[in-house]
């Protein structure tokens, strides 16, 4: 269970029977180092997402904490990323307007796949089919046709979808079909007896 928690956020914090579970409690039945990846995800998870700084380091990713400097270290790997842009760190400063590439691309493609962005945590969810009622891994309820919190708006609560994920499995032959295979004949050639 806490184990699945420093992996999966929307498994944080661990819980039984609907009642959270604290490290303090668990810590007597865990090993030194489960405690520690479970105080490093604590630390990630319960920082808000759009606060969150990693690695510009692609083979690190490690995360940084919240940003609240210029130029931050990674304790994993030593690099440097600039908190401005989130790329490695440079000199001078980075332009106010700037926005990193890597954001703006998320941003098209979102918008391309018709991804919902959560106003809570800023980000983006994907559904296929099935009801509208959203719940983001931070806990934050809203609707996936509007973007707007879950209950205020007028929206259908629930959605057929939009086609991409239908028949994945389309049937290889209609029922009939089959059926006259299985007999042996045709369909238009056999008739129910009278009765």
């Amino acid at each position: 269970m806490f184990s699945n928690a420093t992996k999966n956020e929307a498994s944080f914090p661990p819980k039984c029977c609907g009642q959270e579970i604290s490290l303090k409690e668990a810590a007597c039945c865990l090993h030194r180092p489960q405690i520690k990846s479970f105080e490093q995800s604590a630390r990630e998870f319960n920082t808000p997402v759009a606060s969150r700084r990693y690695c510009a380091n692609p083979k690190c990713s490690s995360f940084l904490g919240r940003g609240n400097r210029d130029i931050l270290r990674c304790n994993r790997c030593t690099n440097l990323t600039c908190n401005g842009c989130l790329r490695y760190a440079h000199p001078g400063q980075c332009s106010v307007d700037h926005e990193p590439k890597h954001l703006e691309l998320l941003g098209k493609l979102a918008k391309e796949e018709g991804w919902q962005q959560c106003s809570a945590c800023e980000r983006f969810l994907d559904k296929s089919a099935g009801c509208n009622h959203i719940t983001c891994p931070c806990s934050h309820q809203f609707c996936y046709v509007c973007g707007a919190d879950w209950r205020t708006c007028g929206c259908p609560q629930f959605d057929a979808g939009d086609g991409r994920f239908r028949d994945v499995h389309p049937p290889l032959i209609d029922l009939e079909r089959l059926i006259a295979a299985i007999r042996g004949w045709e369909p238009w050639l056999y008739q129910p007896p009278d009765r």
